[in-house]
C-alpha cells in the first residue's frame, strides 16, 4: 500500500456477512457470558475452535474480499492475491478472568521470512471496543528489523498442536525488549461493518480485553501474487492442513 501509516480502513459493500457471522456467534456462544468466563482454557478455546470452523466453511475470507475488493485492490495496486487458507476467530474474555487468550506485540517477520510482504485484514465483530481492540505502534512497520530486540521464550498457555494452536495463539512467545517504545500503542478503532488493512510489519497486539464482555473479531492475511515465493513459507497452514497461501 502506498498509504504513510501503513494501514487503511475499508466499509464493507454489504453487511449480510455480518448478519451470518453474529448468527454462527449466536449458535456457539448462546450461554450467559459468566459461564464461559467460569470455563477452562481447553473447554472454552474447543468452542472457539468450532465456530472458527463453522466461519470458514461459509468462505468468509472471500466473502470479506469480495465485499471490500474496490479500495482493497486499488490499495494493493492489484487484484492479483493469495490468501491465507483459513482466518482465526479471536474470542477473547477479559483479561481479569483468564490471561493467554490475546498475543504480544508482534510483526509477522518475527515468525517466519518472506511475513514482511504480507498485510493482515482484520475485522470486529462484537464487543469490541478501544478498552479491548487490538493495538498498534504507529509508524513501526519503518522500524528496521534488526533494530529490535526480542527474547524467545514457551507461552505459559499454548501448546503446540493445541486447540490454542489453532485459533492463531502462540506456543512460542517473542517478546519485544528493546527498539520499539510499546508506550505508544494506539488501540485500533474500527467502525461496524468495516475492515482494517495493515502491512504485516506493522507492529501490533496486546488485545487485552478490559471490559467485562467477550471481544469477537477475526482475521487473515492476504499478499500480492508477486511478492509471493512459496518456498519462503510455511509448506501447509497446520489448522487448515492447506498451503498456507491460496488463491482467492
Amino acid at each position: 500500500m502506498q498509504n504513510r501509516k501503513g494501514i487503511d480502513i475499508f466499509e464493507h459493500s454489504s453487511n449480510k456477512n455480518f448478519e451470518q457471522i453474529n448468527t454462527i456467534i449466536g449458535h456457539f456462544f448462546n450461554l450467559k457470558e459468566s459461564v464461559y468466563f467460569k470455563m477452562n482454557s481447553d473447554d472454552y478455546r474447543d468452542i472457539v475452535v468450532s465456530a472458527q470452523k463453522k466461519l470458514n466453511s461459509i468462505n468468509i475470507i472471500k466473502k470479506t474480499i469480495k465485499n471490500i475488493s474496490e479500495e482493497l485492490f486499488y490499495a494493493l495496486d492489484t487484484d492479483k492475491i493469495l490468501v491465507q487458507s483459513l482466518a482465526y476467530l479471536r474470542a477473547t474474555r477479559p483479561s481479569n478472568v483468564k490471561s493467554g487468550e490475546f498475543i504480544q506485540f508482534h510483526r509477522e517477520s518475527f515468525f517466519g521470512k518472506g511475513m514482511e510482504k504480507c498485510f493482515n485484514v482484520w475485522t470486529p465483530i462484537k464487543g469490541v471496543s478501544e478498552k479491548n481492540s487490538l493495538n498498534i505502534i504507529p509508524m513501526s512497520h519503518r522500524i528496521p528489523l534488526s533494530k529490535i530486540k526480542l527474547k524467545r521464550k514457551d507461552s505459559k498457555f499454548t501448546k503446540r498442536y493445541s486447540a490454542g494452536h489453532k485459533i492463531g495463539l502462540l506456543y512460542k512467545d517473542m517478546i519485544i525488549t528493546s527498539g520499539v517504545d510499546l508506550k505508544k500503542k494506539t488501540p485500533l478503532v474500527v467502525k461496524k461493518n468495516h475492515s482494517a488493512v495493515f502491512e504485516c510489519n506493522l507492529i501490533h497486539g496486546s488485545a487485552e480485553n478490559k471490559t467485562n464482555k467477550i471481544r469477537f473479531s477475526y482475521d487473515f492475511r492476504i499478499i500480492r501474487k508477486k511478492d509471493y515465493n512459496k518456498n519462503m513459507f510455511k509448506k501447509q497452514n497446520f489448522a487448515s492442513g492447506k498451503d498456507y497461501f491460496i488463491e482467492l
